[in-house]
C-alpha cells in the first residue's frame, strides 16, 4: 500500500515538477531578451534544458525503453546540468570560480564513464561515479554562497546554499540508502525534485531582483535629472513648482512662516565673460556648495537660471529670523573663489518674500523676491530687501 501511495506520489510530482521546470525555462529564456542581462541566467536556462531532458527520461523509460537504460540516460543529463548550473552561477554573481578546472573536471567524467561502459562494469560504479560529481559540484555552490551577505540578495543567497547543501547531501547519500531500501529511489526522487525546483526558483528571483534594482535605479536617475541642475546638483525651478505646496504643509505651523530667497550673483559676468565658461561654472558650483552649507537640511535650495538661486527656509517663528538667515547667506557668496590659481569674488543680491502673508503660490512669491531683489541691484547691489507692497 504505501509503495502504490509513493508511486502516486512520484507521477504527481514528476507530472508538477516538469510543468515548473517548462514554465521556468521559459521565464529565464524570456529574460534572456532583456538588454544587460547577465550572461549566467541563459547558462540556467541550458542547465534546466537539461534537467526538463532528464525527466523525460524516466518517463519515456516507463514508455518505450528499459527502466535501466533510461535511468542511466538520466544520470549523465544530469551530469550535463550540474557544470552548467556552477558556470552561470559565477557569472551571473560575478563570483571566483576557475571554469577551465569544472571543464577540466567534467570532462574526466565523461572519460571515466566511457571506460566504465566499455569495461562493462557494474551499473553500480557508473551511479555512484555520477552521485559524487553531482555531490562535488553542487556542495561547491553551497561553499560559494555559504554566510554570503550582500544588500537585496541575502535572502536569495541562503535559499540557494540551503537548496544546494540538501541537493549535494541527497546525491551523496541516495545510492548507499537505494541499495539496502529501493523503495527510497521514488521517495528521493520527489525530494530532489522538490528541493531542485526551490533552487532554480531562488535562481529566477535573484534574476528578478536585478531587474527591479534595474528599474529603481533608473527612476531614480530619471527624477534626479527631471528635478536637480545638472551644473551644481541644486534643486530645479520644476522641483520648486512640484513640490513647494506639499512640503509647506508639513513642515510649517499656523503661526509660522515660510521665506523664499530669491539670490542674484552680483560682478558675475565680468568673470564669466574673462575666465570663461569653465571658470564661471566652478564658480557657480562653488556658491551652490556654500548655499547649502549656510543653510539647515530642511530648507531648499535651487538653481532657476544662469546665475540666479533661490533658497526657501521653512518654519520661521518671525521674519528677524529671515533677515539672520540673508546675512549669513551674503556672507558665504562674497568670500572670494580660487579657480585654477586665480582669485574671483562676487557679490550677491537677495529680496525676501514669505508664505503665506505675501503669497500662496510658488510663482507668485518667486516674483516678489524678485522684485525686491531688483531693489536692492538699484540700491547698489550686494544686499538683501524684504518685500512689501510699497
Amino acid at each position: 500500500m504505501k509503495l502504490e501511495v509513493g508511486v502516486v506520489m512520484f507521477h504527481l510530482v514528476h507530472t508538477v515538477g516538469l510543468t515548473l521546470y517548462l514554465f521556468l525555462l521559459v521565464l529565464l529564456l524570456a529574460t534572456r531578451t532583456v538588454p544587460r542581462t547577465p550572461s549566467g541566467a541563459g547558462f540556467w536556462s541550458s542547465a534546466i534544458l537539461f534537467a526538463i531532458a532528464s525527466r523525460v527520461c524516466i518517463l519515456l523509460g516507463e514508455l518505450v525503453i528499459s527502466t535501466e537504460l533510461s535511468s542511466n540516460f538520466y544520470l549523465v543529463l544530469n551530469l550535463f546540468e550540474k557544470p552548467i548550473l556552477l558556470v552561470g552561477v559565477c557569472r551571473f554573481f560575478k563570483l571566483n570560480c576557475v571554469k577551465r578546472r569544472v571543464i577540466q573536471l567534467f570532462s574526466c567524467v565523461l572519460g571515466t564513464l566511457f571506460i566504465i561502459s566499455i569495461l562493462n562494469l557494474s551499473p553500480w560504479y557508473f551511479k555512484i561515479l555520477c552521485a559524487v560529481v553531482n555531490f562535488s559540484f553542487l556542495f561547491y555552490i553551497f561553499m560559494l554562497f555559504f554566510g554570503k551577505k550582500k544588500p537585496y540578495f541575502t535572502c536569495v543567497y541562503r535559499f540557494i546554499s540551503l537548496a544546494a547543501l540538501i541537493l549535494s547531501i541527497h546525491w551523496l547519500v541516495s545510492y548507499p540508502i537505494i541499495y539496502y531500501f529501493p523503495d527510497w529511489g521514488i521517495y528521493g526522487f520527489i525530494l530532489g525534485t522538490m528541493v531542485n525546483l526551490v533552487l532554480y526558483l531562488a535562481l529566477l528571483a535573484s534574476v528578478l531582483i536585478t531587474f527591479q534594482r534595474r528599474l529603481l535605479k533608473a527612476e531614480k536617475h530619471a527624477l534626479k535629472l527631471a528635478y536637480h541642475d545638472a551644473l551644481t546638483g541644486l534643486k530645479n525651478k520644476r522641483y520648486l513648482t512640484n513640490f513647494f505646496n506639499q512640503a509647506n504643509i508639513f513642515a510649517n505651523r499656523p503661526h509660522q512662516l515660510t521665506a523664499v530667497f530669491y539670490i542674484d550673483l552680483d560682478n558675475f559676468k565680468p568673470i564669466n565673460d574673462s575666465g570663461g565658461h569653465k571658470v564661471g561654472d566652478e564658480v557657480l558650483r562653488c556658491i551652490a556648495t556654500r548655499l547649502i552649507a549656510s543653510t539647515r537640511s530642511t530648507d531648499i535650495c535651487a538653481r532657476i537660471g544662469g546665475d540666479e538661486f533661490i533658497v526657501i527656509a521653512t518654519q520661521l517663528d518671525s521674519k528677524e529670523q529671515a533677515e539672520i538667515i540673508a546675512r549669513k547667506l551674503l556672507i558665504s557668496i562674497t568670500q572670494e573663489v580660487e579657480v585654477e590659481h586665480q582669485v574671483y569674488k562676487v557679490g550677491g543680491s537677495i529680496g525676501i518674500s514669505f508664505f503665506p502673508t505675501q503669497g500662496d503660490c510658488i510663482e507668485s512669491l518667486i516674483e516678489k523676491a524678485d522684485k525686491a531683489m531688483y531693489a536692492v541691484k538699484s540700491s547698489g547691489k550686494c544686499g538683501y530687501k524684504l518685500f512689501n507692497h510699497n
